[in-house]
Formats: structure tokens, C-alpha cells, sequence
């Protein structure tokens, strides 16, 4: 393994505290040696960024590295078809017929008939989250539930927006489809108006899209982007720890597991803070650890994280079958590791927490 070359900056401001981790290693790409590490949410100053931008140029300047053919910007990804990067990402691809699409744009954009197509469950909260009142206030939204299936084809869910009083105190029902993989409405519903998607939200799905295309350090460096990008955001808010679930798992895809693993501990933490600690969601990410602790052979690391696993599907209120898949995925592990008598103990787990 090459030399490398390590940079931390501290840096303090508002009551906020960053650290951001830089690693250089001769002839490495941006992606595989630049890393932050989130304490807590905050908000960067052009000072602070500036700072950032200066250490990295410096870390460039002490190494002989080579840096990215092109701008991740530069290259077109095919969006069409993004992967699900582990256990609780996108949704499968239901593949909707697209084959009638004039006849249903015919319909208002937001109707059962012509439901606002979005790149899964997250894809879906970005658009609801770019959307603007008439005096262009933030609505407020809530799931109703379910609705059957719509004219692609897919599941539909029905949400109910409302604008505030001195907006004009309007509720509207909206029919949503989170099954099309790529897409990014860029129309309105009806008496609202819609902001840009997020650059977030551009870096999630470009950083998805170029690990389905196989350009892995282009997804490793939008994976990044992606984290620093949450930075900015309020404490509580769910993209710091989704951020965090995607550069932790792309790093596992390409074999780093020190940085995975470090993103999934602080991915960890902040679901913690925003879920609760028993929260499914937690234990979908001490899976991830199990996985990542495995391949570095920290076993009792390991072993804690499944426990933790097992203990959260236990207490859990809902059907959560996702978390039972997953640990099935670490006796596939590790069998292929030799480790047949601990693949053992752990099938024996997973079948007496089915039956209980």
C-alpha cells in the first residue's frame, strides 16, 4: 500500500463543530482520498469552504497524483436505471409502461390518473420539498397511505399538502409514484410553483447512476459531494444520515472499508438521534457494520453490530422481513470466508427470531 498523507481540520463556528478528514495517496483519484467527517450539522461560511478548498489544494501539492479524466459534471450518466445500493435504498423497478404517456399527461400533473413520477421514496420527498405556496412559503405534507395501483402500472401513494392561512389556507391531494427510476419531475401540481432539484439530491443520483455504470471513482467522489453537501443542513435533518449510508456503502462496493465503515458509525449516530434507537432504520446500518467490521476482521465489532441488529427486529412494531434478508446476506459472507461454524450460530439466530 502506497504512502499517504493524512490532514485534519478542526474547525469551530456558530457553536458548531466540523472536523474533515483529507487522505492523499500518491496516484489516487479525488474520490478515494477526500472524506469528511460530520460531528454535528453546520453551516459553512465561504470562509470556512474557502479554508477547505486551500487544504485540499495543498494536499494536492504534496503528492504526485492523478486526478479525474473529466468533471463528474462533464460526464452523462444514464439515469434511466439507478442500482439499489443496500438493504433499505430505492425500491425495486417496477418497469411501467410508458407506452400511453401522452394520454395520461393529459391529465393534471398530481391526479390518480397522472401521478408526479419520482426516483423512489427519496425522490419523492425532494419533490415535495421544492414545492412553493402562491406567496412562496414552504407547504406541509403528510402520507395518507397506499392507493392502489395507477396508470404505469405501480403502486401509488396519496399525500395531502397544505399551504397556510395567509397563503390561502388550501389543502390539495396529490397521487405520487415512486417507481421510475431516473426521473425528476420538473413540473408543479396545480397552484404551486417548484424550486431546482437540490444539488444533494443531483450528487445522490449521479453518484448512484455512475456506480450502476461501473465509473466507481466517480461515485466515490459524488458520494462525497453528497456529504459535504448535508453539511449544510439543519441537525435532525434525514439526508445527513442517508449521505452518509451512500459513501459508506460505495466504499464497501470498492473494497475501502476503513472510510465505510467510519460513514456508517457516524451515519449511525445521527439516526440514532433522529429515529431513536430502535428505530428499523438503525438496524438496516448495523448491518452494514457487521458487513464492513467482517471484511477487517474486527469480530467483536462484528458481533455487537449483529446482536444490535437482531435485538431492533425484536422490539420492532412493524413487519421489517428486510432485516432477517440482510442478516441472511452475512452468513453468505461468511461461508465464503470459511467461517462456516459462525455462519451456523447466526442462521440458527435468524431462524429462532422468525419464529418468535
Amino acid at each position: 500500500m502506497g504512502e499517504r498523507l493524512g490532514l485534519i481540520l478542526s474547525l469551530t463556528g456558530r457553536g458548531k463543530n466540523i472536523q474533515i478528514q483529507l487522505m492523499c495517496s500518491p496516484g489516487a483519484s479525488f474520490a478515494s482520498f477526500v472524506r469528511s467527517t460530520v460531528l454535528s450539522g453546520a453551516l459553512l461560511s465561504s470562509t470556512l469552504l474557502a479554508t477547505v478548498l486551500f487544504a485540499v489544494c495543498g494536499c494536492m501539492s504534496l503528492n504526485s497524483w492523478a486526478a479525474p479524466a473529466q468533471l463528474p459534471e462533464s460526464r452523462t450518466y444514464p439515469l434511466e436505471s439507478f442500482p439499489t445500493v443496500g438493504i433499505a435504498s430505492l425500491p425495486q423497478s417496477f418497469a411501467p409502461d410508458l407506452r400511453d404517456s401522452a394520454a395520461i399527461a393529459r391529465h393534471p400533473l398530481g391526479s390518480r390518473e397522472n401521478p408526479v413520477r419520482c426516483n423512489g421514496v427519496a425522490g419523492g420527498k425532494d419533490y415535495l420539498a421544492r414545492l412553493r405556496c402562491p406567496d412562496g412559503s414552504v407547504p406541509t405534507f403528510r402520507r395518507i397511505g397506499e392507493a392502489g395501483h395507477g396508470p404505469y402500472g405501480t403502486p401509488l401513494d396519496h399525500f395531502l399538502i397544505d399551504c397556510p392561512l395567509d397563503s390561502g389556507g388550501f389543502r390539495v391531494a396529490v397521487f405520487m409514484d415512486f417507481h421510475h427510476n431516473g426521473h425528476v419531475e420538473a413540473q408543479a401540481i396545480a397552484g404551486f410553483t417548484i424550486v431546482k432539484q437540490s444539488r444533494w439530491q443531483k450528487y445522490v443520483d449521479l453518484a448512484m447512476a455512475a456506480f450502476k455504470a461501473g465509473q466507481l471513482r466517480d461515485a466515490e467522489f459524488l458520494a462525497d459531494e453528497a456529504v459535504f453537501e448535508s453539511i449544510l443542513f439543519p441537525d435532525g435533518d434525514e439526508r445527513i444520515p442517508k449521505s452518509l449510508n451512500l459513501q459508506g456503502q460505495i466504499f464497501y462496493q470498492t473494497g475501502k472499508f476503513d472510510i465505510a465503515i467510519d460513514a456508517f458509525t457516524q451515519a449511525l449516530g445521527h439516526e440514532a438521534e433522529i429515529f431513536g434507537p430502535e428505530h428499523p432504520y438503525l438496524a438496516y446500518t448495523n448491518i452494514w457494520i457487521a458487513k464492513t467490521a467482517l471484511e477487517l476482521e474486527q469480530m467483536e465489532r462484528f458481533s455487537a453490530s449483529i446482536h444490535k441488529a437482531l435485538s431492533i427486529y425484536h422490539q420492532s412494531k412493524q413487519p421489517a422481513d428486510d432485516i432477517l434478508a440482510g442478516l441472511r446476506h452475512i452468513v453468505e459472507d461468511l461461508r465464503r470466508k470459511n467461517l462456516e461454524e459462525r455462519a451456523e450460530a447466526l442462521l440458527a439466530r435468524i431462524a429462532q427470531a422468525s419464529r418468535d
